[in-house]
């Protein structure tokens, strides 16, 4: 047994015990001596020569084309006509009456706020679409939420309904902080208009370098996934051999505009308010558009790029667009308008639903969107060709080109493979890598208990996760998040523990954890909890809703 004391609140503490369980222990893989090579016995390579797949899909006026035979595609690679050895038409529903096998889900949120809609987003997913046995990744502005297969949906639920609370109340924060910064600038910039002692004619440029600075922060709010990890996430669904759909329900983001010709854009032109008669025209239709400019500028994504990397996924977007407005305050109502700020990531999901076949609803439609995806039949094409053997020297980057018979089709495919590049990264994700899981989580008499299982133990080879002292017999590290918000979303605690595991309880391969909580105000709380693999890099996530009634 381990115990470790934390601090949680003020003049509180909690108490992690460490209880090793003996129950479904499950044996470890290969053994020592089934890896050994024996004696006498030639080392054989092995060439194995795999089809190369090409996933096509043909659109004309927007519209899927379907039963395309093989004759009405040619494939060139670098420039050279190839053969297409394999070619069949793939055709799936998102309707789970269509197939009764698991499939894998991605839902993104972009929250700027909680309400009616965004529950309803979820109520309508689970109760037409998810079935027990689905696969479920989960993405939010700060949440990742790891491949799990769906035990209890109600559960799962009420778990993402909790997060999506935790994303609205971060959000708001952040724009009262934001808008608190803006309030600040627009009082700086009229404070010098209204001086007549040099400060007077403050340039534009000036107003505007601070202003993009405020829009940039207020981006980085919501649901900005580096490019990195759009990368990872394709090749990971690339990887997966199951139905992939992927639904991003994106709630536009408002942010704070100048008018055109009201008292503040005068100011932020150095001009008195009573001279803007004088001003040039298109000195000010510049300034304006320059403003909007910073509100539009999005380039941090590679949209083709990423594009060409989920075509080969063969992954379906569909995205829903939820809209979110708030009131200008009577303070600033005539110097400021209220505009939708378009992000990199909207771009991108709503060109992958376009360029996959899928949906993209009108704003708040909840009950129209699901209509549409449910009805809708994904239709795509894949081509196979056996690739040149290889020469020896540097391979030129593959070059592909695939055309059909008729002109005014719109074709999408990935056009570059990239060669050995692809084939490393598929070859690590294709082995089956456990996803480790929380499960069996109570709270009671103020003692938090779950269970922890299906994390990977190090291989015989593998000596990073066992400490240097020969006298320690750590083998297997866990690192356990703990963060606990109270009613009004806000953080209460927020701290790691490292869990170390001997080798004789980590083979058990299921570990039992228990909290403590002895002086916890008395009140209800969200307690998240997360347990971390470090040898697969995957993490779960557990919600409980826990009652303290401790004076």
């Amino acid at each position: 047994m381990l115990r470790v004391t934390l601090p949680i609140f003020p003049a509180i503490s909690i108490c992690l015990i460490l209880i090793i369980t003996p129950c479904l222990a499950i044996a470890p893989g290969q053994t020592q001596q089934e890896n050994e090579i024996p004696p006498h016995k030639k080392i054989v390579e092995e060439v194995e020569v795999v089809n190369v797949e090409v996933p096509v899909r043909v659109f004309f006026e927007g519209k899927p084309v379907t039963n395309l035979k093989k004759s009405d595609f040619q494939l060139f690679v670098n420039g050279k006509k190839r053969e297409i050895h394999g070619f069949y038409e793939s055709r799936k529903t998102i309707d789970p009456a269509a197939s009764s096998e698991p499939r894998l889900f991605v839902l993104m949120f972009n929250v700027c706020d909680y309400h009616l809609e965004m529950e309803r987003v979820l109520d309508r997913f689970f109760h037409l679409i998810l079935r027990p046995r689905d696969r479920l990744i989960v993405i939010t502005n700060h949440f990742f939420i790891d491949d799990t297969i769906i035990q209890n949906p109600r559960e799962e639920k009420e778990k993402l309904k909790k997060i999506l609370q935790l994303e609205k109340a971060r959000a708001e924060l952040k724009l009262k902080k934001l808008e608190t910064e803006l309030k600040s600038l627009i009082r700086s910039y009229q404070y010098r208009t209204e001086r007549h002692d040099g400060f007077r004619g403050v340039s534009a440029q000036d107003f505007i370098n601070n202003y993009m600075l405020l829009v940039r922060e207020f981006k980085s709010i919501y649901l900005n996934l580096t490019t990195d990890k759009y990368i990872r996430l394709a090749h990971y669904l690339n990887a997966q051999k199951v139905e992939r759909w992927v639904l991003g329900f994106y709630q536009i983001g408002w942010f704070y505009k100048p008018k055109f010709g009201s008292d503040f854009f005068k100011s932020i032109l150095g001009e008195e308010q009573n001279a803007y008669e004088l001003l040039d025209p298109f000195e000010a239709l510049r300034v304006y558009d320059r403003i909007q400019e910073v509100l539009d500028a999005n380039d941090s994504l590679p949209q083709d790029d990423l594009f060409k990397l989920f075509a080969n996924t063969g992954a379906t977007f569909h995205t829903l667009l939820l809209q979110h407005k708030e009131n200008i305050s009577n303070e600033f109502a005539r110097d400021l308008t209220y505009v939708p700020v378009i992000s990199d990531s909207y771009n991108l999901l709503k060109n992958l639903s376009f360029k996959t076949g899928g949906r993209i609803s009108r704003p708040n439609d909840i009950d129209f969107f699901y209509r549409r995806i449910l009805a809708a039949e994904d239709i795509h094409y894949v081509l196979t060709y056996v690739p040149e053997a290889s020469t020896g020297k540097k391979e030129k980057k593959k070059k592909i080109k695939v055309t059909v018979s008729d002109k005014n089709y719109q074709v999408y495919y990935d056009d570059q493979k990239r060669g050995g590049y692809y084939q490393r990264i598929l070859k690590k994700i294709r082995v089956k890598i456990p996803q480790i899981k929380i499960d069996t989580v109570t709270f009671k008499d103020q003692v938090l208990s779950f269970v922890v299982s299906d994390f990977k133990i190090p291989e015989a080879n593998d000596d990073s996760m066992v400490s240097d002292s020969p006298a320690s017999t750590v083998f297997v590290k866990l690192p356990v998040r703990i963060q606990v918000f109270n009613r009004k979303s806000e953080s209460l605690f927020d701290g790691v523990q490292m869990f170390e595991l001997t080798e004789t309880d980590a083979m058990k391969r299921r570990v039992k954890l228990q909290i403590a909580f002895p002086k916890i105000p008395p009140g209800v709380y969200d307690l998240f909890v997360w347990v971390g693999d470090l040898l697969t890099g995957k993490r779960a996530m557990a919600v409980k809703e826990i009652h303290s009634q401790t004076p």
